[in-house]
């Protein structure tokens, strides 16, 4: 476990053939509370490309890097491999609620709704962070800064009991 969090600790902040990248939850150790790591299960799936980071409610959830901002929604994972989206057109918070009033709510757990983002950034990767809150309103194309909010962790998949984000990293050709 220690040599994994090593590794991902490494990816984050100082291979020389990339940027160096900031961990997404401010105040937090690059690498820490990882619940969840790819090629791992989680509740019997196979978490395939994502690294799952407990943080309290509402902390404060920034941008790891520089980049252009080619996504956001509202998702809800039915499965690591299996999630409704829905586009916004306002913030997380307000777009969250107008989904939770016509939501099937036999269908879904509303404390599992939550706002994802996508970043490009200039070395072609795509950086997603999911198990958003808050009231940044995001627009495709926008610019990021290393640093900027994104949002306030929530919950991203309905696994996990406690608070927490998803991250994934794909290369330019699109693999994890």
């Amino acid at each position: 476990m220690k040599r994994i969090l090593t590794i991902l600790a490494v990816l984050f902040l100082s291979l020389p053939t990339y940027a160096q990248l900031l961990w997404p939850v401010k105040g937090a150790d690059a690498g820490s509370n990882i619940i969840s790591r790819p090629q791992h299960y989680v509740a019997g799936e196979l978490n395939f490309d994502e690294i799952f980071i407990a943080a309290d409610e509402g902390v404060e959830v920034v941008s790891p890097s520089d980049g252009t901002v080619v996504s956001f929604g509202i998702n809800y994972l039915h499965s690591l491999n299996t999630s409704t989206s829905y586009s916004v057109e306002s913030t997380f918070d307000e777009a969250i609620l107008e989904v939770t009033a016509e939501a099937d709510l036999s269908k879904i757990n509303p404390k599992y709704l939550s706002g994802q983002v996508g970043i490009r950034l200039s070395d072609g990767r795509k950086i997603y962070i999911g198990g958003l809150r808050g009231n940044v309103r995001f627009k495709t194309g926008m610019k990021i800064k290393k640093g900027d909010l994104l949002g306030t962790a929530h919950y991203a998949y309905k696994a996990f009991e406690e608070p927490h984000i998803g991250l994934s990293i794909s290369t330019a050709k699109g693999t994890p």
